[in-house]
């Protein structure tokens, strides 16, 4: 013989209704399809132009004295100039050391720029990666250009 179960629902008791899902449009949809659609010359622009949003966003959170933003925005910037620092090939020469050591410069400014509270510090690191993002644009615009 089975156990019975002892519990009954009280009387007119009726369960919630099923949570209906519904699908939601992601936010940044676009910027997904875009990122995932786009040749490795362009995703380099776009990393630059990410760590220089983020940069801007620090600096303005500073100035509003948010300080834990500002650093997330300044760590965000260093985790972008970290991938970049990953995509390069050493077998580029001597110009893979002098690259190295902008974007290490840029990190450490960063680093500190966070650390110290200084726009002015950040400025540096945008400086560089400004001046490395119209290099990139430049060398991706003559290859293009180039003779096959």
């Amino acid at each position: 013989m089975e156990p019975r179960n002892s519990y009954s629902a009280p009387r007119g008791y009726r369960p919630p209704p099923t949570p209906v899902v519904v699908e939601r449009a992601r936010p940044n949809a676009y910027l997904e399809s875009a990122v995932l659609s786009a040749p490795r010359e362009q995703l380099l622009l776009m990393l630059f132009d990410g760590a220089l949003r983020f940069i801007e966003s620090g600096k303005a959170r500073l100035e509003a004295r948010q300080y834990l933003d500002a650093e997330k925005g300044f760590l965000s910037a260093r985790n972008i100039v970290t991938e970049l620092m990953q995509s390069q090939q050493p077998s580029i020469g001597e110009a893979y050391g002098r690259l190295m050591a902008l974007y290490r410069f840029a990190l450490e400014r960063l680093a500190r720029a966070g650390l110290e509270k200084s726009a002015a510090l950040a400025d540096e690191a945008a400086k560089v990666l400004s001046d490395l993002r119209a290099t990139w644009a430049e060398a991706i615009a003559a290859s293009k250009n180039a003779p096959i």
